[in-house]
């Protein structure tokens, strides 16, 4: 589900070249969870009109051609925030409106983790809170309940759907370096 304040994909790569990483964290301050070359179904899915929180018609949601703000044909970029705005220790993850940051598909829980960040030293930690299907950080399943730091760039799945975790100075860098483009040559995801 994206926000009514979700931030264009093209924004992100505006502001990654006409800004210095500095500039870019201290307006784009919270991590960013990257869901590479989501499929049609995941694009589909948050096109329906019971989830989608933004500015398009109602009855322009299950047009297919109309992408939600925040994605490309590439990349879908969420802001793991907390809903108020407010200052938070946890970022709640999860299909729940109830959630900070809600992912929509089947094999994710309905709160299935926590993200805690810490800006002054841009640590992440990530807590499986005993999700059915499981969180994994590169490959490795978390144990739940068990706080594990995450590197930026980790590959962090919340069950089925893959994802990918910056801090926002790393994703500046992504962006700069080659982040996927629509329209354009295929960027490159890092594997790290």
């Amino acid at each position: 589900m994206l926000r009514p304040n979700a931030i264009p994909f093209d924004t992100y790569l505006g502001d990654a070249i006409s800004l210095d990483a500095a500039s870019f964290a201290a307006r784009h301050a919270w991590p960013m969870i990257v869901i590479p070359d989501p499929d049609p179904a995941v694009l589909s899915r948050i096109r329906r009109a019971e989830t989608v929180i933004d500015r398009v018609p109602r009855d322009a949601t299950d047009d297919v051609e109309a992408a939600p703000s925040a994605a490309s044909l590439d990349a879908l970029c969420l802001e793991a925030s907390p809903k108020s705005g407010l200052p938070s220790d946890s970022i709640s993850i999860g299909r729940s409106p109830a959630a900070d940051v809600i992912l929509l598909d089947d094999s994710i829980s309905r709160i299935h983790a926590l993200l805690s960040w810490t800006p002054a030293t841009q640590a992440m930690v990530v807590t499986d809170l005993g999700a059915r299907n499981g969180t994994r950080i590169n490959g490795a399943l978390l144990e739940a309940e068990h706080p594990t730091p995450a590197e930026s760039g980790s590959v962090l799945a919340f069950g089925a759907l893959v994802t990918r975790l910056y801090t926002p100075t790393a994703f500046h860098t992504w962006l700069r370096d080659g982040a996927p483009r629509s329209g354009a040559a295929p960027g490159v995801w890092p594997h790290r």
